[in-house]
């Protein structure tokens, strides 16, 4: 029995060298794809939750502009000479933003919206401000750091593409386009109907949503 035992003992084989190399092959397949599925739906979900906030944000946006508009009987959509800094000023509120295309950039003849001391660092995507008129004119590029009277309307998962506001024809009904998008300058290039999402971008998601408003504005000249 004890010979019989050894014997059983001796003609069982382990694993040969191939067979482990094959195991070993077929796990780290395995582990690599599970990553890359992990990570491909982190992405997705990613995506989805950015699109979700821009879309919230632009239809908080619009809705609040149209309402300043449909109140007032003065409307100025004001522009520098740079095509930089742009405001829009009724009887309400006036609005002033950054362009994406400001964004991250080095050129310093850019002519930046930024908050008065002592929060000049401060990036500013998008603020309504009631202090009225204040920024139509010459002073559009200096926000006055009062918070009680200006309103973040953007967080910095968002950014300004393009506003713009236009009047059809001798009727009191205004044309607003708003377009936001996600602030990193670099998923963008300019294209000819304003900014667009550069093809083939790796890493950050770039996206862009366009909302579209006819305001009738019945003070309006």
């Amino acid at each position: 029995m004890f010979d019989q035992n050894i014997k059983r003992i001796k003609n069982q084989r382990g694993f040969t060298m191939m067979e482990l190399m094959i195991s070993l092959t077929f796990i780290s397949f395995l582990l690599i794809f599970i990553v890359v599925m992990t990570l491909r739906v982190a992405q997705m979900y990613n995506k989805g939750t950015t699109l979700k906030s821009i879309n919230q944000a632009s239809r908080t946006v619009v809705e609040q502009i149209a309402r300043d508009i449909s109140e007032s009987k003065r409307i100025e959509y004001t522009e520098a000479s740079s095509g930089n800094v742009v405001a829009l000023c009724t009887d309400n509120a006036s609005y002033l933003w950054n362009p994406i295309k400001l964004l991250h950039t080095t050129n310093s003849s850019l002519n930046e919206v930024k908050y008065k001391s002592p929060d000049t660092s401060t990036t500013i995507y998008l603020v309504r401000s009631t202090s009225v008129w204040s920024y139509c004119g010459n002073d559009r590029d200096k926000l006055a750091y009062e918070r009680s009277i200006n309103q973040e309307m953007l967080s910095s998962s968002a950014a300004v593409a393009d506003i713009k506001i236009k009047k059809l024809g001798g009727t009191k009904l205004y044309r607003l386009d708003v377009s936001l998008g996600t602030p990193d300058r670099n998923g963008y290039v300019s294209g000819n109907e304003g900014e667009e999402c550069r093809q083939g971008v790796q890493g950050d998601f770039c996206a862009i949503t366009a909302f579209s408003r006819i305001i009738y504005a019945p003070g309006a000249p």
